[in-house]
């Protein structure tokens, strides 16, 4: 029987440059991946956090080897997931509604800063659709 609960949670690290060293976006209830769990890896690591807000789908999108809608739904999901968690400690603006990203730790370490973040994935679904990439 599938789980119900769609939450997944995301982790990323930033260094103290202000880039993105590492993410992942694994299921709450298993931790299994979520269409790999570093998807967008290649588009995001080493970027500073000013470059990563800037992106866009549209990029990422044609920047891949994506083949179908849910392909693209997924590639969304992960950019759109690390812009909220972002949004989240910066304050800066993705111009969506940054409520399905709720930050659940906060950490600083020898890597840099440590986010832990549950992403309610019903609620960016939402976004998704709404910015008319993905159905």
């Amino acid at each position: 029987m599938p789980c119900e609960d769609i939450t997944e949670v995301l982790r990323l690290t930033i260094d103290s440059q202000d880039r993105l060293v590492s993410y992942t976006l694994t299921k709450l209830t298993c931790g299994g991946k979520v269409s790999g769990r570093s998807l967008i890896r290649d588009f995001v690591k080493r970027k500073s956090i000013m470059e990563i807000m800037s992106l866009n789908s549209t990029e990422i999108i044609s920047s891949s080897r994506v083949t179908d809608q849910f392909e693209e739904f997924l590639y969304i999901k992960h950019l759109f997931s690390i812009q909220s968690a972002i949004s989240a400690i910066t304050g800066e603006s993705t111009g969506r509604p940054d409520d399905f990203c709720v930050i659940n730790t906060i950490s600083h370490g020898d890597r840099g800063i440590e986010l832990l973040a549950e992403i309610k994935i019903d609620l960016l679904t939402d976004q998704i659709k709404a910015c008319n990439r993905a159905t």
